[in-house]
């Protein structure tokens, strides 16, 4: 059964994936991949997460 996350655990991952991004300079999947089992999630959900909140306004683009 999928486990339901709320807004704030989504908007900290993608902050997060952000972070690396800017940090270290690598793609967003790299970054979800580190990001991600710190959350105990995939990585194809931090992405989705971080790709949601880029769209909404909720995070800078890095590409920018």
């Amino acid at each position: 059964m999928p486990k339901k996350f709320d807004q704030d655990t989504k908007d900290r991952a993608a902050r997060l994936v952000q972070d690396h991004i800017l940090a270290e300079g690598i793609s967003i999947q790299e970054a979800c991949k580190i990001v991600a089992p710190k959350l105990v999630v995939s990585w194809h959900t931090a992405r989705q997460w971080a790709q949601a909140a880029r769209r909404e306004g909720r995070a800078a683009d890095p590409l920018t």
